[in-house]
């Protein structure tokens, strides 16, 4: 639906797939008029200063030349299909504005070797209140990812993607070769950041392949209102206080040749956690593992606090687990088990299929 850039010519200016320079821009208004009279190729060709909501209403392709970067104290507000690439967000918006926000049903939404930074900081736990880096509030829309990093270096209230509609209905989400990250030191106890956040949305094709996210708090954060179904895959990382934190029924998730990584940093004496935590009402949920490693990592001051592989907290799961599953700890932190559930907590139905082998190891 656009001639989306290619590649750059020998001056570092976008081309588009047909061979031809993009339109050029230098300025915000300039920025603003190319957007607003629909013209599909779009090159940033110096730094640009935007003080205002950009609203993009036709389908349009923005591209970055080589080093520009845009600089935003307002989101840029999708209510049409674009493709961002090549380009440098540094975002400053306020509470709950992303750098890119998606606005409008049936949209497609792709970001190829894009870089945001979104430095604000949260004030409290709602997605309105907090800082984004993109925040989706309509359905039916398609958000896809590739060689792209977003940063949120604040460590309150942040999420890196927020996927929230008001009314019922579904999202994609790709994400490939990308790097998100939500804080800055994920030694010390965030308050909640959120890496992937969903909320009333159903999301039955949520891929990360190839990619690291990192937040301090949840990675992966599904609330009671949504329907997910999780294929990580390709060598990604989910880091943080736990891979999955999930509290909605039927949640699905397929990991394979990936790394989980649980952080139980948080004041004890005696928290317990895990990599991957269902929580209360989160019945008949479904985790196929191939081949996956897990992580966890107690830090010394409150080694009386416990981390698991997986804790189950409801009841009716399925665990398959195939090829192998590597538990790795440290010396001094060992965990007590490799799952835990809690009282009351009945029908764990824990698959091995043959041949499959569970790793210990100590670092």
């Amino acid at each position: 639906s656009f001639d989306e850039p290619a590649a750059l010519d020998g001056d570092g200016m976008p081309l588009t797939r047909s061979g031809e320079r993009a339109y050029g821009v230098t300025n915000e208004t300039q920025l603003r008029n190319a957007v607003a009279l629909g013209i599909p190729d779009i090159a940033v060709t110096a730094d640009i200063t935007l003080t205002q909501a950009l609203e993009i209403n036709k389908t349009v392709s923005i591209s970055g030349a080589t080093g520009k970067k845009i600089t935003s104290s307002a989101p840029i507000v999708c209510k049409a299909s674009a493709n961002f690439s090549n380009l440098t967000i540094n975002a400053t918006t306020p509470v709950g504005q992303g750098a890119i926000n998606l606005e409008a049903e049936g949209i497609v939404v792709e970001l190829d070797g894009v870089n945001i930074t979104q430095n604000t900081a949260g004030t409290q736990d709602d997605s309105h209140f907090e800082g984004l880096g993109i925040k989706n509030v309509t359905c039916k829309n398609t958000l896809k990812l590739n060689n792209t990093t977003i940063t949120l270096p604040a460590d309150k209230y942040v999420r890196a993607i927020n996927m929230y509609t008001e009314n019922p209905s579904w999202v994609n989400l790709e994400i490939k070769n990308s790097h998100l990250r939500c804080g800055t030191d994920l030694s010390y106890p965030s308050t909640y950041a959120r890496v992937l956040s969903f909320s009333n949305v159903s999301c039955d094709n949520l891929v990360i392949d190839n990619s690291t996210l990192k937040g301090a708090y949840y990675v992966v954060n599904v609330n009671s209102e949504s329907t997910v179904v999780a294929n990580v895959t390709n060598g990604s990382v989910l880091d943080g206080r736990a891979a999955f934190n999930i509290w909605t029924p039927g949640f699905v998730a397929n990991v394979t040749e990936s790394t989980l990584i649980g952080r139980n940093n948080y004041a004890g004496p005696t928290e317990s956690f895990a990599n991957i935590v269902i929580n209360q009402g989160a019945t008949d949920c479904i985790l196929n593992l191939t081949n996956t490693i897990f992580k966890m990592d107690v830090i010394e001051k409150q080694q009386t606090n416990e981390q698991y592989a997986i804790s189950f907290r409801a009841s009716d799961q399925t665990l398959k687990l195939t090829g192998y599953m590597k538990i790795f700890d440290t010396t001094g932190n060992q965990v007590a088990s490799y799952f835990s559930a809690n009282q009351g907590v009945t029908n764990l139905n824990i698959q091995e299929t043959p041949g499959f082998e569970l790793i210990h190891e100590r670092v």
